[in-house]
């Protein structure tokens, strides 16, 4: 990406700050939609109608933790979808496995409807099984956002998985001893009953996503998970080597 890209402002993280007599202010505005486009934009015009076909006005929906992949995909699909005429829906899993989680879908569905997105929370109402805790959670939310997009008919749903996530993907999977299929790894589309899982982002590393946010000005929650060392993905994760390779 030519020219220096803009740092963000300090994040707030969308905790109010505490007013004397300890009552809290109102939350901290969201950026609005940035009106330029980043250097990234015209490659996910051109990639994502390489997805299709879509709706004359299409309707998609985008799974958004609230970390930088997701929440840039969303900018990036509002932007999109805004010049067709089309409608988002941004879906925000919520497992309840960590106190900040509630505070952090709040400023997802806030960011969304900032960008003329909906804003959909869903919240699982118990908590799951502490074997298997990441595969349980995982199984619940692709079953949450794929019946959150037939309910309201929206036919695409869009994954932020990148570069990075499709080589800790091959890895993991070798170590299990996958066969053929299984070393294939994630696909661009995948279709599922009455919705179409599609993967924007596997030809795009990680650092080329975090620079796009930083052009359009966003901050985002990081999930300390993802960094520990109990969860399988996690010791992958900081066992694998840098992606793109370096020459």
């Amino acid at each position: 990406m030519r020219g220096s890209i803009p740092r963000p402002p300090t994040p707030s993280n969308g905790v109010p700050s505490r007013k004397s007599g300890g009552l809290a202010a109102d939350p901290p505005k969201v950026p609005a939609l940035p009106q330029t486009a980043p250097a990234l934009e015209p490659w996910f015009g051109s990639r994502l109608e390489g997805l299709g076909p879509f709706e004359p006005a299409p309707a998609l929906a985008v799974a958004v933790s609230g970390g930088v992949d997701s929440l840039t995909l969303l900018a990036l699909t509002c932007r999109w979808a805004r010049a067709r005429g089309g409608r988002v829906v941004a879906l925000c899993v919520n497992h309840g496995l960590r106190a900040a989680a509630a505070g952090e879908a709040a400023r997802v569905q806030r960011q969304a409807e900032a960008w003329g997105a909906e804003g959909i929370i869903l919240t699982r109402p118990d908590r799951p099984p502490q074997t298997s805790l990441q595969e349980e959670a995982r199984i619940f939310r692709h079953a949450a956002l794929e019946e959150a997009c037939r309910a309201r008919g929206v036919l695409h749903l869009l994954l932020a998985h990148h570069q990075n996530d499709q080589a800790e993907t091959v890895l993991e999977r070798l170590a299990r001893s996958s066969g053929p299929d299984g070393l294939a790894a994630m696909a661009s589309i995948t279709h599922r009953p009455g919705v179409r899982l599609l993967r924007p982002f596997l030809d795009v590393p990680k650092t080329a996503l975090v620079a796009t946010a930083h052009a359009l000005g966003l901050s985002w929650d990081e999930d300390p998970s993802n960094q520990d060392p109990r969860f399988e993905r996690a010791r992958w994760r900081a066992l694998a080597p840098p992606w793109p390779p370096r020459a």
